[in-house]
């Protein structure tokens, strides 16, 4: 298979055209994103040595972040997470509260915080996933592809993030541009 560099449309497009389920490579939840103009992002992927390899048969990275948030605040967030099940609406107590506390905006149904936002769920799930990071961060900084930001608010982490991006990357001008 061809091996490209600095082609982040060029590697989805690869992984799109494989067999979605190979390798774990896409599952339900955060991962790669996109829309008619092609990718926009790519969060939370690779997960497991397992993906990051499968990812290098594919595609070479040369730039590649990691956000070093706080456990306790990934928690707090996290737990503070209610859901309306018929829409999908998600509401955060902290950043998008409902008007009235544990009712819908829309339809005044009740809003449910499901299992695996539950504080001793979202501990568990945090736990794992650095265990199993751990690794992909490992190859990442020992490629010296990998670029980590700390802090515990977007706003501040952000524009540092936002440099980077604008230092590594050429701004595509779509056709609506023109």
């Amino acid at each position: 298979m061809e091996r490209r560099g600095r082609g982040a449309y060029f590697c989805v497009q690869k992984m799109m055209d494989e067999d979605p389920g190979r390798n774990g490579l896409w599952r339900k939840g955060p991962g790669l994103t996109g829309n008619k103009e092609g990718i926009k992002g790519n969060r939370g992927f690779p997960r497991t040595l397992v993906q990051a390899e499968a990812l290098d048969r594919i595609c070479d990275l040369d730039l590649v972040i990691t956000l070093n948030i706080p456990f306790e605040t990934l928690k707090d967030r996290l737990s503070r997470r209610w859901i309306h099940p018929p829409s999908g609406r998600v509401y955060n107590l902290d950043f998008n509260p409902p008007h009235v506390h544990g009712i819908d905006d829309i339809t005044g149904e009740p809003l449910v915080q499901q299992e695996d936002d539950k504080p001793e769920a979202v501990a568990a799930r945090l736990r794992q996933y650095k265990d199993m990071a751990k690794p992909v961060i490992e190859l990442y900084k020992s490629r010296g592809v990998l670029h980590q930001f700390s802090g515990t608010e977007t706003n501040k982490i952000w524009p540092y993030v936002y440099t980077l991006f604008s230092n590594k990357i050429t701004p595509i001008q779509s056709k609506e541009a023109y």
